[in-house]
Protein backbone atom coordinates (compact mmCIF):
# COMPACT_ATOMS: atom_id res chain seq x y z
CA UNK A 1 0.00 0.00 0.00
CA UNK A 2 3.14 2.51 0.45
CA UNK A 3 4.84 3.90 2.96
CA UNK A 4 3.58 4.52 6.21
CA UNK A 5 2.00 7.93 7.05
CA UNK A 6 4.47 9.04 3.88
CA UNK A 7 2.09 10.01 1.53
CA UNK A 8 4.53 11.46 -1.08
CA UNK A 9 7.05 9.26 -1.01
CA UNK A 10 4.53 6.44 -1.33
CA UNK A 11 3.31 8.41 -4.42
CA UNK A 12 7.17 8.36 -5.47
CA UNK A 13 7.65 5.13 -4.83
CA UNK A 14 3.95 3.77 -6.82
CA UNK A 15 4.15 3.16 -10.36
CA UNK A 16 0.97 1.32 -12.00
CA UNK A 17 0.43 -0.51 -9.24
CA UNK A 18 3.87 -1.66 -8.47
CA UNK A 19 5.93 -0.59 -5.33
CA UNK A 20 9.75 0.05 -6.88
CA UNK A 21 11.30 0.32 -3.10
CA UNK A 22 14.85 0.77 -4.49
CA UNK A 23 15.94 -3.05 -3.10
CA UNK A 24 18.42 -4.46 -5.75
CA UNK A 25 17.46 -8.32 -5.43
CA UNK A 26 18.19 -11.59 -6.78
CA UNK A 27 16.58 -14.96 -7.02
CA UNK A 28 18.02 -18.29 -6.48
CA UNK A 29 17.53 -21.26 -8.92
CA UNK A 30 14.68 -22.01 -6.29
CA UNK A 31 12.38 -19.14 -6.57
CA UNK A 32 13.81 -16.99 -3.64
CA UNK A 33 14.40 -13.49 -3.73
CA UNK A 34 17.57 -12.12 -1.30
CA UNK A 35 17.63 -8.31 -1.31
CA UNK A 36 21.55 -7.69 -1.91
CA UNK A 37 21.54 -4.09 -1.86
CA UNK A 38 19.91 -0.76 -2.03
CA UNK A 39 20.12 1.28 -5.85
CA UNK A 40 20.84 4.50 -3.83
CA UNK A 41 23.74 3.01 -2.04
CA UNK A 42 25.20 1.86 -6.07
CA UNK A 43 28.29 4.06 -6.82
CA UNK A 44 28.68 4.70 -10.13
CA UNK A 45 32.48 4.50 -11.00
CA UNK A 46 32.77 5.33 -14.38
CA UNK A 47 29.71 4.06 -15.52
CA UNK A 48 30.17 1.01 -13.90
CA UNK A 49 27.35 -0.21 -11.41
CA UNK A 50 29.56 -1.29 -7.75
CA UNK A 51 27.33 -2.39 -5.11
CA UNK A 52 28.81 -1.72 -1.87
CA UNK A 53 27.23 -4.25 -0.18
CA UNK A 54 29.38 -6.86 -2.74
CA UNK A 55 32.57 -5.68 -2.15
CA UNK A 56 31.94 -5.57 1.51
CA UNK A 57 31.04 -9.15 1.62
CA UNK A 58 34.01 -9.90 -0.01
CA UNK A 59 36.43 -7.68 1.81
CA UNK A 60 35.11 -8.99 5.36
CA UNK A 61 36.06 -12.81 4.12
CA UNK A 62 39.93 -11.70 4.52
CA UNK A 63 41.47 -13.25 7.39
CA UNK A 64 42.42 -10.19 8.89
CA UNK A 65 39.65 -8.07 8.21
CA UNK A 66 37.04 -7.88 11.25
CA UNK A 67 34.76 -4.75 10.16
CA UNK A 68 34.22 -2.92 6.48
CA UNK A 69 32.18 -0.39 5.47
CA UNK A 70 32.06 0.91 1.87
CA UNK A 71 30.94 4.05 -0.10
CA UNK A 72 31.42 6.25 -2.81
CA UNK A 73 33.53 9.38 -3.33
CA UNK A 74 33.65 11.86 -5.35
CA UNK A 75 36.27 11.46 -8.08
CA UNK A 76 36.98 14.05 -11.22
CA UNK A 77 37.12 11.96 -13.88
CA UNK A 78 35.18 8.60 -12.85
CA UNK A 79 32.93 10.22 -11.39
CA UNK A 80 32.63 8.09 -8.27
CA UNK A 81 35.53 5.91 -6.98
CA UNK A 82 34.84 3.01 -4.25
CA UNK A 83 36.64 3.96 -0.83
CA UNK A 84 36.96 1.10 2.16
CA UNK A 85 36.81 2.14 5.64
CA UNK A 86 38.81 -1.48 7.46
CA UNK A 87 39.23 -2.42 10.69
CA UNK A 88 41.36 -5.38 11.08
CA UNK A 89 41.33 -7.89 13.52
CA UNK A 90 43.34 -7.47 17.09
CA UNK A 91 47.09 -8.15 16.91
CA UNK A 92 46.24 -8.63 12.94
CA UNK A 93 47.79 -6.85 9.98
CA UNK A 94 47.71 -6.69 5.83
CA UNK A 95 48.93 -3.39 3.84
CA UNK A 96 46.51 -1.15 1.90
CA UNK A 97 48.28 -2.16 -1.50
CA UNK A 98 47.88 -6.15 -0.38
CA UNK A 99 44.06 -5.92 0.75
CA UNK A 100 43.40 -3.94 -2.40
CA UNK A 101 45.50 -6.47 -4.95
CA UNK A 102 43.42 -9.90 -2.68
CA UNK A 103 40.12 -7.83 -2.94
CA UNK A 104 40.86 -7.31 -6.99
CA UNK A 105 41.81 -11.03 -7.27
CA UNK A 106 38.43 -12.15 -6.27
CA UNK A 107 35.88 -9.44 -7.52
CA UNK A 108 34.46 -8.06 -11.21
CA UNK A 109 36.88 -5.56 -12.58
CA UNK A 110 35.36 -2.08 -12.20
Amino acid sequence: KGYYKKPEETAMALKNGWMHSGDIAIKDEDGYFFIVDRTKDMISRGGMKVYPREVEELMIKHEDVSLVAVIGIPHEEMGEEVKAFVVLKEGHSVSEIDLIAWTKERIASY
